[in-house]
């Protein structure tokens, strides 16, 4: 038995060590690098305001990188051919915007809420959530 302690001892550390949690989205597509879930099974009060707290908090995001569509709307990469997309509750500062011949990344901290299906999506939009931005930045 003595011999086996250092063995027992070190396979604790070396699993901490070598493993990080992977956050998998329902249909088992890993969620990019900056998301992870919080709640993706209780229902939502869908009778909610679009913006209210109230609803199901489905993902934290922290330093997630993120595509400026427009004032409101953000995109992440799921796949290489589809995407996250995320409304906002204010309109993002003017300086986040793209000009006509750049596309503009932010690196943005906050809460993802349910959408409850308030978004028609076309292809490539895999998910659709409400975020509550904590903090935002230029990438």
């Amino acid at each position: 038995m003595s011999r086996f302690l250092p063995f027992l001892l070190a396979c604790p550390l070396f699993a901490c060590i070598s493993c990080e949690t992977t956050h998998y989205n329902p249909a088992g597509l890993e969620y990019p690098e900056g998301l992870k879930v919080v709640n993706l099974i209780s229902q939502s009060n869908c009778d909610l305001p679009k913006c209210s707290s109230g609803r199901v908090r489905r993902l934290k995001a922290k330093d997630l990188r993120a595509l400026v569509v427009n004032d409101s709307t953000l995109q992440v990469g799921l796949t290489f051919d589809s995407v996250i997309h995320l409304s906002t509750c204010e309109k993002l500062d003017p300086t986040f915007l793209k000009s006509s011949d750049t596309i503009s990344w932010v690196i943005l901290s906050g809460d993802l809420y349910d959408a409850c299906g308030a978004f028609e999506f076309d292809w490539p939009i895999e998910e659709g959530y409400i975020v509550h931005i904590d903090e935002i930045r230029r990438d």
